[in-house]
């Protein structure tokens, strides 16, 4: 019942911008809002709900439902490194010790002491066992511009 309460709080607030009384900017609606939230993860998780993961999966199907090529990413997006393409395919390598970089598996020739590895644009190169997961690429934009053809 308390997020009902929150719920209440926040739309008479937004009824009061809409009427003028009260300024988009006024700190209390990010509070409101910011209440609401709290109540609604808190009812989430006595219901055993994981808030997080529930609204990425729900925007993730919206987004494909609608054809939208907008998605949300989670942790559970990132794959072993054992399952990654070894072809020179480019994916997104998430290294234990740095960012994120965009790379590729590369045999780098056999006068080396380690033959094949994963590299990167940002010039490094890691072996498998420094890799903490990769992603594919997401497709690029498509640009709203381009005629149809």
């Amino acid at each position: 019942m308390a997020m009902s309460g929150e719920t209440g709080e926040l739309a008479n607030l937004l009824k009061k911008v809409q009427r003028g009384d009260v300024s988009r900017n006024d700190p209390r609606i990010a509070d409101e809002f910011a209440d609401v939230l709290i109540y609604l993860d808190l009812l989430a998780a006595e219901m055993g709900v994981n808030l997080s993961e529930a609204v990425t999966c729900k925007f993730n199907q919206t987004s494909e439902k609608v054809g939208s090529t907008v998605f949300l990413r989670t942790e559970a997006d990132w794959r072993p490194i054992a399952t990654a393409p070894r072809d020179g395919t480019q994916i997104l390598i998430c290294p234990e010790s740095e960012a994120p970089f965009v790379g590729y598996w590369a045999h780098v020739g056999r006068f080396t002491s380690t033959p094949e590895m994963w590299l990167g644009h940002h010039l490094g190169a890691h072996k498998d066992h420094d890799i903490l997961g990769w992603m594919p690429l997401p497709a690029p934009p498509t640009d709203p511009n381009a005629s149809e053809g």
